[in-house]
Parts: C-alpha cells; structure tokens; sequence
C-alpha cells in the first residue's frame, strides 16, 4: 500500500498495522526473533513495538526496556505495551513459563545421582526440554551433563 509522500511518520507506521479488538499486529517485516521490524527516522531498525510506544508516550531513556503485556511479539497496540528493566523482563518471562523449558532453571549443580538419572533417561529417548524441566535445569546444563562435560557435581 503507497501512502502519499506527506504522510506523517506515524501514519506510515500505523499503515502497517491490522488493529482488532485485541492485539494490534505488525504485518510488515520481522526480525529473525519474530518481533516487528520498523525502520526510525534515521532509517534504522529498530523493533516495532518500541515504535509504537515512542509515537504514543514520546522518546525513551537509555537503558529502558519496551514489554509486552500480551506476550506477543509481533503486538504493537500501546494499551499492551509497558516498560521496565532487563531484570522485571527476565522476571515476566519466568514467572510466564516463556523460558525455553517452560520453567524458571536454577543455577545449581545436579547431584551425582541426578547425573546419572538424566543420563540414563536421555539413553532412553527423553527428550532434552523434558528433562531440563524434570530437572530444573537450562537446556545446556542438560546437553552437557548428557555428554559428561558438565561441571563436578557437589553432593547435595
């Protein structure tokens, strides 16, 4: 769709929006995490639900994180949009369950016994997500104790 050339920014923007009842949803292009790409008015990108909170609420200060109430990535409708820290956004994410097990890992050493158990369970055919989140554990914990890479285990 070609919009006249005196169209404003955030027209241009908001062109790119199918809006609805609940999300509003980017459908120009995506960045490979499949969050909204927008280019600024330098012609940088830069993703599209930071976009469209710096057109409703005005610029952000460095450092300042632009979060998705709805957990949709591709969602730019500024009611869904709030901002924070990396750590509050490290803690949504946990306490969603939107890690890549499902679950909050721990950083903890698996006990020998655990080791062996993972192992035994991987030999099996357990999947390697079902056991980080059997475990409590990241996937990389999982893939190297499942190699005999993983550090020491401390007896718990």
């Amino acid at each position: 769709m070609s919009l006249p050339r005196s169209s404003s920014a955030a027209d241009r923007f908001w062109s790119r929006v199918r809006k609805g009842s609940g999300c509003w949803v980017w459908t120009a292009s995506f960045f490979p995490d499949g969050y909204g790409q927008h280019k600024n008015t330098d012609g940088l990108p830069t993703r599209a639900h930071r976009a469209a909170y710096t057109l409703e609420h005005g610029p952000l200060a460095p450092g300042v994180l632009v979060m998705h109430d709805c957990d949709n990535p591709r969602c730019v409708r500024p009611e869904h949009l709030t901002t924070g820290t990396q750590r509050r956004n490290m803690r949504d994410r946990i306490a969603r369950g939107r890690t890549r097990t499902g679950t909050a890992p721990t950083h903890r050493i698996l006990t020998d016994a655990e080791r062996r158990v993972m192992r035994s369970l991987r030999t099996a055919g357990t999947k390697l997500e079902a056991l980080a989140r059997q475990f409590r554990v990241t996937l990389r914990t999982v893939k190297l104790t499942c190699r005999g890479l993983g550090p020491r285990s401390r007896v718990a």
